[in-house]
């Protein structure tokens, strides 16, 4: 029995595996800046992805938090887009933008339509080159994590977690 669903489970994912696999095209260059591009050509559909990644996290951070400020700050605005017409127009294009940051990385993405690809390349670039980090902004979401900082204390789960990592690693 065992060695008839052995034959079954080969047959079954030879067969799911065996269509080819297709690659786009894949470009990797370095701008005059350092900055690497990988560039990855996908004409199937109408959709530009774009992520950057940068070397630095939590990890690099002289201040608890500083990282976690810079990434929530640069989706609130731009020198061209204060924070308003920033979101106004990711919303207008049917587009998303986000930053993030983990322990070694700070990720900034924009998903979005070729056929606004333009405005959208425009606000993200001027999102990564000159973010406005408002002071209005700024202070809003410095109390918000203090907030959450307060309501994660006292769930069980969280300290479990924050103690596991102190004394194991």
């Amino acid at each position: 029995m065992f060695f008839r669903l052995s034959l079954i489970l080969i047959f079954i994912t030879s067969t799911l595996f065996s269509q080819e696999l297709i690659v786009p095209k894949t470009y990797d260059f370095t701008l005059t800046n350092g900055l690497r591009v990988i560039l990855i050509e996908d004409d199937y559909q109408p959709i530009l992805l774009m992520n950057l990644l940068i070397n630095s996290g939590t990890n690099e951070d002289v201040k608890v938090g500083t990282s976690l400020l810079l990434a929530g700050l640069l989706t609130k605005g731009t020198r061209d887009f204060p924070s308003s017409d920033f979101s106004e127009t990711v919303d207008i294009n049917g587009a998303s933008i986000g930053a993030s940051v983990g322990y070694t990385y700070i990720h900034a993405s924009m998903t979005c339509l070729t056929s606004v690809k333009q405005t959208m390349i425009h606000i993200f670039s001027d999102m990564i080159l000159h973010p406005s980090f408002s002071k209005k902004d700024f202070d809003l979401l410095k109390a918000q994590m203090i907030v959450n900082l307060e309501e994660s204390q006292s769930d069980n789960k969280w300290l479990l977690s924050y103690f596991a990592t102190k004394h194991y690693y």
